[in-house]
């Protein structure tokens, strides 16, 4: 509610309305306000210029459903009122203020027994300055707020179009860690960088914080003239000697400011494990090489970099919604360009969320669920989305999976969902809902998936590559910690692998093998039977290796991923009734006088070179589908060239055999033709 564009008074039933649980007010209202009034909210914004806003003294003031409470650009407030609505909101768990209304905070003698993170919006001076908030408000928050762990202070920009700088910290539990002052239980770091002053701040934070673990980093664009470059200090951080071990940074540009930060941390970041860049310039291929020469302290070190289309898309907690959802928690999905948002209620079990799929069609659609009973895809209680292709409007709706071949109907879930809605904008399909857990619950089981859209707008069946397959973790819901479930994933990787080689062996190897033994052994005398044996051990062993090892591991993989028809399944089951027809017909193979000989010969024959054809035609599109690996389809493709390569050979040096005697003959029988002639 703009309460500066309301010349006429509000009603009062409006704001002590049983159904309404989020509240933004903002501008200066006209109107005598009073937070008690709003008894059912869930999450309550007040910013502007409200000088009249008022927080009643009555002692009955209680807020027991807020969780989420921002009050920024306030003129006046009242802070034993303030004070009195901190003590009667049990469920408070993110709070943002500005810093000359959050000094409150330090003053406080209650005790805020959920809340987990404060946000504070200031202008920013120095490092100096910033430390000292940091060091003030987490000693002081260790003592009123047990739970808290996340502290983020941020830059006021509130009319500027530039993204702020920020300092977002996560804190370590306190009983697992030892530390002689506040910044050593800080083990995680996010942090913009905008000029010298954001990265000399850099630097002073990692000197203090003795025990970091994971380090993010996003550059932010400024409409500067200033150009600044790295100054590398004269030390080396602690926590790049003996802790930090991840590092990301979001908006890599490549220059020399952000190559002399980057080797600086790789060259003395001694354990490090992962870093991970993200860049949407255009010289990638140079960034690529840079990072490559650069020394590295750690060993270990594995470095990942992405190129992304946008760069203020592609962070997870920069994401703004059109419809104004605001959430608490916000994790990058391992795979699939996938991202969760969410807000979570430990003690009622409310669990708002936003699923968030990016580089996504439009003729797709998006599935994110929860697994209740097991780790996988069967049981799963999910929320689908697509985009109708007749009228173009999204359509999202519940469906609990089963079994694997599952069509993904829509039907109710173990538990109950409201305000499910979906929208596609930019290449981006998100899902919205609010879903309702047995109260207490603390970790999930989730996947998420996507696919394409059939004719009729029918579901089709996801790719089975490996992100499809990887698609699933455990996800905690008050840390936001995501662990990938292995088990079922490691077995359904190695069935695939199983599959893809014993078929890759059996019909696209020792198949050709056995045909070229019969075609190019045969002409010569002495390798008479043996060519027959070789062709007989070759031809049965691709046939049943391929029907125990192929089929065998496609109707498991069918049976556990809900695989259905598709043409590479077509070809599969030709091939198979192809090669038993051809054992068959050994059994009625005439002698090699008999006059129907050469039929069974051109039958035999014609059956055995489409078998091939369709074998190795059917492997790539195997190889397509499971993508493996481009090691594979290089390893096959080298030598199903091999195999090529040497019967094209064999075809030069046996031409004569093979097609000099037709020639001769015809050319006998044109010479008897000339020598009848002349006679007559």
């Amino acid at each position: 509610i703009d309460a500066g564009a309301a010349y006429t008074p509000i009603p009062h039933e409006l704001f002590t309305c049983k159904t309404l649980v989020v509240l933004k007010l903002q501008g200066v209202c006209l109107f005598k306000f009073d937070v008690s009034w709003c008894k059912r909210l869930v999450a309550l914004k007040l910013e502007g210029l409200m000088d009249v806003i008022s927080i009643s003294s009555s002692s009955a003031v209680c807020l027991p459903f807020l969780h989420t409470l921002h009050v920024t650009h306030i003129w006046k407030l009242n802070n034993d009122s303030f004070c009195r609505l901190l003590s009667n909101c049990p469920l408070l768990s993110d709070l943002t203020l500005e810093e000359k209304t959050s000094d409150v905070m330090l003053d406080l003698n209650i005790v805020l027994p959920c809340l987990q993170r404060l946000s504070i919006i200031t202008k920013f001076n120095s490092s100096t300055h910033l430390c000292s908030l940091l060091e003030n408000y987490i000693r002081k928050l260790a003592i009123i707020a047990p739970f808290f762990k996340y502290f983020s202070i941020q830059e006021d920009m509130s009319l500027s179009i530039l993204i702020p700088f920020y300092v977002r910290v996560r804190l370590g539990d306190p009983s697992k860690l030892e530390y002689t002052s506040v910044f050593d239980r800080i083990v995680h770091l996010e942090q913009s960088i905008c000029d010298e002053v954001s990265q000399r701040t850099l630097v002073d934070l990692l000197q203090r914080f003795t025990k970091l673990v994971v380090l993010k980093l996003e550059n932010v664009y400024r409409l500067t003239l200033n150009v600044y470059r790295w100054d590398t200090p004269s030390f080396v951080p602690e926590c790049l000697l003996s802790s930090l071990e991840a590092l990301e940074w979001r908006r890599y540009t490549g220059k020399d400011r952000d190559k002399g930060l980057m080797s600086y941390l790789l060259n003395h970041a001694l354990r490090l494990k992962t870093v991970k860049i993200f860049s949407d310039v255009e010289n990638k291929q140079q960034i690529v090489e840079d990072l490559a020469s650069m020394p590295r302290g750690s060993k270990s070190c594995q470095i990942v970099f992405k190129a992304t289309t946008d760069g203020v898309r592609a962070r997870c907690d920069s994401k703004q919604f059109r419809n104004g959802k605001h959430f608490r928690s916000c994790i990058d999905l391992p795979v699939l360009d996938s991202y969760l948002h969410f807000s979570y209620v430990r003690e009622t079990g409310v669990l708002d969320v936003a699923y968030r799929h990016t580089n996504v069609e439009s003729s797709s659609w998006i599935a994110w669920g929860i697994n209740p009973t097991s780790k996988g895809m069967v049981g799963a209680q999910t929320l689908l989305a697509y985009r109708n292709s007749s009228s173009g409007f999204m359509r999202a709706y519940t469906s609990s999976i089963k079994d694997y071949s599952t069509k993904l109907q829509e039907g109710p879930l173990s538990f109950h969902v409201t305000q499910l809605s979906a929208e596609f904008l930019n290449g981006e399909m998100t899902i919205f809902a609010t879903i309702v857990l047995p109260t207490n619950t603390t970790v999930v089981n989730h996947l998420w998936q996507d696919g394409p859209l059939k004719e009729g707008d029918r579901l089709g069946m996801h790719a089975m590559n490996r992100d499809h397959l990887k698609s699933m973790a455990s996800l905690d819901l008050l840390s936001g910690q995501v662990t990938t479930t292995k088990a079922a994933n490691d077995i359904m990787l190695l069935v695939k692998n199983i599959h893809g080689l014993v078929n890759a062996v059996c019909w696209g190897i020792f198949m050709p093998i056995g045909v070229m033994a019969a075609r190019y052994m045969r002409t010569y005398k002495g390798l008479d039977p043996t060519w027959f044996y070789i062709h007989i051990f070759f031809q049965t062993t691709g046939y049943f290796g391929g029907l125990l090892g192929g089929l065998g591991t496609a109707i498991y993989m069918a049976k556990h991923t809900g695989m259905r028809s598709t043409p590479h399944t077509v070809i599969g089951i030709f091939l198979f009734a192809l090669g038993f027809l051809q054992i068959l017909a050994l059994k009625a193979r005439p002698d090699k006088n008999h006059k129907y000989r050469k039929y069974w010969n051109w039958y035999h024959h014609t059956v055995g070179y489409v078998v091939i054809v369709l074998s190795v035609y059917n492997i790539y599109k195997g190889l397509a589908i499971l993508q493996p690996g481009s090691s594979w389809k290089i390893a096959y493709s080298t030598i199903i060239g091999v195999i090529g390569l040497f019967a094209i050979v064999m075809e030069i040096l046996q031409f004569n055999k093979r097609w000099g005697g037709l020639c001769c003959k015809k050319s006998k029988d044109l010479e008897a033709d000339q020598t009848a002639s002349i006679d007559v």
